[in-house]
């Protein structure tokens, strides 16, 4: 599993402006108009809307950083879009424009730029987007006539798309997804800066999720063993470097419906399979704004790994069980080959193959030639001459089962 990191929009951090000039009246004041700009995503999803903006806090802050005007922007107010935004400023003077985009609240009790910055947003459930996602951006401007400024918004969520790639599973395995979650997901994140889950009361158990027909987009394929992709959304959570299984780290769960010729997940039972998003081995920091592009790719029957990561409790044993392939009566002419092997449940199981002949006169080798195996549950046989040839398969603990085909050659 391979995980990129994408960044859509480059930070944006507060500018030092030129110093306050000498003797500035009031009738100094020009206009400044703001717009704000959501920047541009590498992809798009239905769902949440990425670049909506339903509401805005815009706070404009002086030199000093206490704050001089506050004002609280409503698109349903204005025929659903926000308002155009023009700001009295004073001429050579430095501010700071900061905007809070779709909180879905008037924002109280900010009387200067460190109490923003220091605020949290709360998500009251983990797909809360009715408003749009949480935004966020600040810029600086020192007016010497009437001027605009661009406030560049960040989402303070990461946006994960994630595929899945069937092609190293063995073709007898069967792995569809059920649901798809983000688990340990934030409830709430810093309007500035880094931010991070504040201890278990401060995550959701099961954050933004996808089952069903949603999730069903990991079982179709968009070429062979290749699955389509879908997007979950969490809040930024940059908890850095710490040991695996800290109550603060996020990781997206997938549940799946499993079988394979040892193994299945009966109704209700799933194989769960989780995996955290960090940068490296490690690190368990999750980006606000940034895209992470995840492919699941189990290999051989999916279950190589334990512990944690694989949890394979909703799996049951499929009964122990030794069949004959083709078929226990065959018949060929010399120089055919004839292939006859077992299917074993479960794989593991010990197996002894006996090849005789009925001639007890003769060798083996000098009537056929054969072959076993690779795997060690069948055989080939080229026949040199007529006759009979008996084979026999015996599997040990837990089968302990055997079964005898026999190939009769026309001379």
């Amino acid at each position: 599993m391979k995980t990129v990191k994408l960044i859509f929009i480059t930070l944006l951090t507060t500018i030092s402006c030129a110093s306050e000039g000498p003797d500035i009246r009031e009738d100094q004041a020009v206009e400044v108009a703001v717009s704000l700009d959501t920047g541009h995503l590498l992809t798009k999803s239905a769902d949440p809307d990425e670049d909506k903006i339903s509401n805005a806090n815009l706070f404009v802050f002086n030199k000093e950083g206490d704050l001089e005007e506050y004002r609280y922007l409503d698109a349903r107010r204005n025929g659903g879009r926000l308002p155009d935004i023009t700001l009295s400023l004073i001429k050579g003077l430095d501010y700071s424009v900061a905007v809070c985009a779709n909180f879905g609240y008037s924002i109280n009790g900010i009387r200067s730029l460190d109490d923003l910055r220091n605020h949290r947003y709360h998500l009251a459930y983990p797909d809360e987007y009715k408003e749009g996602i949480p935004m966020s951006g600040i810029a600086a401007v020192t007016p010497a006539g009437p001027d605009s400024i661009t406030v560049k918004l960040k989402r303070m969520m990461a946006k994960l798309t994630i595929d899945v790639d069937r092609s190293a599973l063995e073709k007898n395995v069967r792995f569809s997804v059920a649901k798809i979650s983000v688990r340990q997901s934030p409830r709430s994140a810093t309007v500035f800066g880094k931010s991070r889950a504040e201890g278990r009361n401060d995550t959701f158990r099961t954050g933004f999720l996808k089952s069903g027909r949603d999730a069903d987009q990991l079982n179709m394929e968009t070429s062979p063993g290749m699955s389509r992709s879908l997007s979950l959304y969490m809040m930024e959570n940059m908890q850095g470097d710490l040991p695996e299984g800290n109550e603060s780290c996020s990781y997206v769960e997938i549940e799946a419906e499993y079988d394979s010729p040892e193994k299945y997940t009966r109704y209700g039972q799933y194989l769960i399979y989780r995996f955290y998003l960090g940068e490296r081995k490690g690190n368990y920091d999750i980006e606000r704004n940034s895209h992470y592009r995840i492919t699941i790719r189990p290999e051989g029957d999916g279950l190589s790994e334990d512990g944690w990561r694989i949890d394979k409790t909703g799996l049951t044993d499929y009964a122990p069980k030794l069949v004959l392939h083709p078929s226990d009566y065959n018949e060929c002419m010399p120089g055919d080959t004839v292939h006859i092997w077992c299917d074993v449940v479960p794989k593991t199981t010990p197996m002894t193959i006996d090849p005789v002949s009925h001639d007890e006169d003769v060798g083996v080798r000098e009537l056929y030639d054969y072959e076993i195996d690779k795997d060690g549950h069948g055989l080939k046989v080229i026949p040199k001459t007529g006759g009979s040839i008996l084979v026999y398969f015996e599997a040990g603990a837990p089968v302990n089962d055997s079964a005898l085909a026999l190939i009769v050659v026309d001379p």
